[in-house]
């Protein structure tokens, strides 16, 4: 099954079953991990420390070009200088690289700056020395010069096994440089993988020397973790048990750090079947109520941790029917309609999107959504005033709705104001599928209509639907058309019985054909004597005939 939502109505036929109505977000479209400064950057630069007088001298020094570059990289060339010359040269091209202003990277690339660097990380009887080379490493993958190092022959097999040196700052330091290599592209973040970067990274969040290293750790991790195509499962698996534990703990941990760690466990469960059993096993059963007591939390608090939980709850609630059900047994229907009143747009939509896989889940899954207080009613809210993008998650949840449930589960949405929602949804003249989609979710509910007796059609009509779905018959969209025909055929069609009164008749002049008299005005509702709309046909004898 396609998983891309824009293929959910690929070889559309008859209906929207369970599996179509299941999608999976790819990577392109994960919007809800803005651009700008909320979002969690795949690349950091570590900016100089120094003192802001300090900080003058590094600009006023780094104004003046190559030739003090020069003299720092003769300065760690020559290894018979002492242990305090090569740690001034290395930390005077660090101060370079640090400066906020047109930090020279291309000029300590082109001068062959990077040789002494990467071979100063194995001097494992200078500590200091290592780190301040491995910062400066850090500045250039931190660039668009990632490649140089990354590329550079044995810097990242240094890198790797310095992620287990003894001193803590190294290691920092190194996982840094490490994060943003991976964060560079699929290709370099592999190769930090396949350097056994993983296993040592693991080790440090199992005993971490202070905060720090564990929140920058974490946050290479997600780098690990991340990108299409996706990391080999057997690869990243053994590392989700620390990223669960991260989550579990996080009152006692920095916002930032839990913030990545879920994160990456939201890139690890967007996947197949078989990644979202990865990480529910790794988290023990207890990740996804943590998850929805983060969403509570968020609701009356700080967002920062919602969007990440959301998207690991949305990913479980697309996968199998058990895994859906996690999702339900966790509480997370019963957070839902206040996450919807959230003011951020995209977590809005997020929640549609989890809230449309549960929709398409079995019956049992449905019924818990509809008797949910206020959850069908703010869905269908949604779905008519809303940004088009939340809009459309939603009537994608309702029209799951009408074409998996029940008629019970129909009349629910019906009675949440569902057909007017559909009617707008065909006004969308530039968006054919979801159109369709529209059109499935009507035609259950006219199904569901004949089939009790209800006066669902005259409430299609009253909401101006019938004159929406005729202009359909002039869509540029043949599949679009070719339904509007159908549904009009099936449901809106006159009696093809030949009316006696066109027989013809025989009479002392021969033949006559005609009427005597006009027949009786019709209406579109299948040969019912015309009627408006009344509020009454929806009362408590018809419309609320079902019990959840």
């Amino acid at each position: 099954m396609s998983t891309k939502p824009e293929d959910r109505l690929l070889n559309f036929k008859k209906g929207i079953d369970a599996e179509d109505g299941r999608r999976r977000r790819e990577e392109t479209q994960l919007s809800l991990r803005k651009q700008k400064k909320d979002e969690r950057l795949s690349k950091r630069r570590l900016a100089n420390t120094a003192p802001a007088t300090s900080q003058g001298a590094v600009e006023n020094a780094a104004s003046k070009g190559l030739p003090n570059l020069n003299e720092f990289v003769k300065s760690i060339q020559d290894t018979s200088k002492s242990s305090e010359h090569l740690i001034g040269g290395v930390r005077g091209i660090r101060r370079l690289l640090s400066v906020s202003k047109n930090p020279p990277f291309k000029e300590v690339i082109d001068i062959g700056a990077l040789k002494p660097l990467v071979e100063c990380l194995m001097r494992t009887d200078n500590p200091e020395l290592q780190f301040e080379a491995a910062w400066a490493l850090t500045n250039v993958a931190s660039s668009s010069y990632t490649s140089a190092v990354a590329d550079f022959p044995n810097a990242i097999d240094y890198l790797s096994k310095l992620l287990r040196s003894e001193n803590a700052d190294v290691r920092e330091q190194c996982a840094w440089c490490l994060g943003n290599i991976a964060g560079d592209c699929p290709q370099y973040r592999d190769a930090v993988i396949s350097h056994g970067a993983l296993e040592s990274l693991r080790m440090n969040l199992n005993e971490p020397a202070n905060e720090s290293l564990l929140a920058n750790v974490v946050w290479a991790v997600s780098n690990l973790c991340r990108g299409k195509p996706k990391p080999n499962l057997a690869d990243v698996s053994p590392i989700l048990r620390e990223l669960c534990m991260i989550v579990a703990n996080r009152d006692k941990l920095g916002a930032e750090t839990v913030t990545d760690a879920l994160w990456a466990l939201s890139y690890v469960s967007d996947g197949d079947d078989n990644h979202i059993d990865c990480v529910l096993a790794a988290g023990g059963g207890n990740l996804p109520r943590d998850l929805v007591e983060i969403l509570r939390e968020g609701v009356s608090g700080d967002v920062q941790l919602v969007p990440p939980a959301l998207r690991i709850l949305g990913n479980f609630a697309s996968g199998t029917t058990s895994q859906t059900q996690m999702v339900v047994d966790a509480g997370t229907l019963g957070v839902a309609a206040d996450v919807l009143d959230m003011s951020k747009k995209n977590i809005r939509k997020e929640m549609c999107w989890l809230l449309s896989n549960v929709a398409a889940g079995t019956q049992s899954q449905i019924n818990s959504l509809i008797k949910t207080k206020f959850l069908v009613e703010k869905l269908v809210e949604i779905s008519m005033d809303s940004e088009w993008q939340t809009r459309k998650e939603s009537i994608w949840a309702i029209s799951n709705l009408c074409t998996g449930g029940n008629d019970a589960h129909v009349s629910a949405v019906v009675e949440n104001n569902g057909i007017e929602a559909f009617a707008l949804t065909l006004e969308m003249t530039g968006e054919g599928r979801m159109i369709l989609v529209a059109l499935e979710a009507l035609k259950s509910i006219f199904t569901v209509s004949e089939r009790q007796n209800f006066s669902y059609l005259n409430l299609f009509d009253e909401v101006g639907g019938i004159d929406k779905l005729e202009e359909l018959q002039t869509h540029n969209d043949n599949t679009v058309y070719q339904k509007a025909i159908e549904m009009i055929d099936e449901f809106f069609g006159e009696d093809d019985a030949e009316d006696e009164n066109l027989a013809p008749k025989c009479d002392e002049n021969g033949f006559t054909f005609g009427m005597e008299s006009p027949p009786p005005a019709k209406n579109l509702f299948s040969g019912a004597d015309s009627m408006a709309f009344s509020p009454s046909m929806f009362g408590e004898s018809n419309h609320n005939k079902f019990n959840f």
